[in-house]
């Protein structure tokens, strides 16, 4: 009789999964040594042994101004056709321009105005640009009106923008319409512009 409770067994243990706890010890060998040094390098934050580059400055993209656009109404008197080289004879524009305004003006696709631009404080000196229909002239004010010659369609723009920096009063402009003398809306930084928007009678 026997007095062991009968043992069946249950084929080859085996062993349980190895589990390593924070501080204990590990006995490796050579390879697994630097297999382990490679594994930290890598996985470990901070222990990377290889220096990376430092990140590539941004660029940094200065948007170009954009000017600052204001709108104005003007009623411009037309120079009679007949009268038409004459007055280009006595403006800035060159002669190879005044050739092929001359000829727009006759075949009826601009018309000549004047616009005379004045300095309404009277200040000398003040620079500014006007253009129309595609040229620009240099305009230096004062306080007495000077004629400025322009082409333009019968409906059209003129663009005015100063060149002389404004200063703390701003750079005012003044110009003589069929209604008489009006000063413009002042320019108040470089990257402003005046457009007008002018009706020609």
């Amino acid at each position: 009789m026997n007095d062991h409770p009968d043992f069946e067994p249950k084929g080859p243990r085996q062993a349980p999964p190895t589990r390593y706890s924070v501080g204990q010890k590990l006995t490796l060998g050579a390879g697994g040594f630097a297999l382990a040094l490679v594994a930290l390098t890598h996985f470990l934050p901070g222990a990377s042994t290889t220096p990376q580059p430092p990140p590539a400055p941004q660029q940094q993209h200065t948007a170009a101004a954009t000017p600052q656009v204001q709108h104005a109404a003007a009623q411009l008197a037309m120079i009679d056709p007949a009268h038409a080289e004459a007055a280009l004879r006595h403006s800035p524009f060159p002669a190879d321009q005044q050739a092929n305004i001359l000829a727009a003006v006759k075949r009826g696709e601009l018309r000549l105005v004047n616009m005379p631009v004045f300095d309404p404080q009277g200040i000398p000196g003040n620079i500014i640009t006007i253009s129309s229909a595609g040229l620009s002239q240099r305009v230096v004010l004062s306080g007495k009106p000077q004629q400025v010659l322009l082409p333009i369609q019968t409906a059209g723009e003129v663009d005015i923008t100063p060149v002389t920096t404004p200063g703390p009063t701003g750079l005012a402009v003044g110009a003589i319409f069929a209604m008489g003398p009006t000063v413009l809306p002042a320019f108040n930084a470089p990257n402003q512009m005046l457009a007008l928007d002018v009706f020609v009678q």
